[in-house]
């Protein structure tokens, strides 16, 4: 029996009373609907706020990692496979046919049939021209894909994610929005950024100001 998946069974981030009370009161404030409706929109919102904290950190974690550190993994395997053609080319005949035999029957031989010395000797001629071509090829496109590795995106922090988050939430919801750092937004996003594992981030009005000179739809 397999061990459960802990992230399918793990609870939803919640805001604690508190900060769900407080941010149902400021949406009361805020909101132009009739209080009934109201209660029942605010109610709609923090659980929306809460929902956004469950893949934002996950979005962030997500950009690629910096480009000559890309660069150097793509190096690492063409010195891998470079280094695999050596060892390959190293071995004495019988090994590298015994090697050569084990493959020919893993990628598509039968595994019925055990290998011997006879079966060893016909891998090593059919395999081995073609393996070490293949590695020595494999090796100089790694190399080649090293050199040419296209830019990756720019990272996107989870703060301006959170910010967008915040923004859209505002404009489906009918909200004024304010890019001060005393205004509801603001505690949204304090808020919302704090349930992701980010409670001490300053100028979150920054934040808010980058989401508006910068819309995108979250990913």
């Amino acid at each position: 029996m397999s061990a459960p998946d802990d992230m399918e069974h793990a609870a939803p981030p919640c805001f604690d009373r508190a900060t769900a009370e407080r941010l149902r009161a400021q949406y009361m404030t805020q909101s132009t609907a009739h209080p009934g409706v109201a209660d029942e929109l605010g109610e709609n919102f923090v659980s929306e706020l809460e929902g956004y904290a469950r893949f934002l950190p996950d979005l962030a974690k997500s950009a690629l990692p910096p480009q000559r550190e890309r660069q150097r993994a793509m190096s690492t395997v063409a010195l891998a496979l470079r280094h695999a053609t050596d060892s390959l080319a190293g071995l004495d005949e019988a090994a590298r046919g015994w090697l050569l035999a084990h493959i020919y029957q893993e990628l598509g031989g039968s595994k019925a049939e055990s290998v011997n010395a006879a079966r060893a000797q016909i891998a090593a001629q059919i395999l081995q021209p073609d393996l070490i071509d293949l590695l020595n090829r494999a090796a100089r496109a790694a190399r080649d894909a090293a050199d040419t590795l296209p830019e990756p995106a720019p990272r996107i922090r989870a703060e301006l994610y959170g910010a967008r988050a915040v923004l859209g939430l505002f404009a489906a919801h009918e909200l004024p929005f304010s890019q001060g750092e005393n205004g509801f937004a603001a505690e949204a996003l304090r808020a919302l950024l704090a349930l992701c594992g980010l409670p001490d981030v300053d100028r979150v009005g920054y934040w808010l100001r980058q989401a508006i000179d910068n819309p995108a739809n979250l990913p």
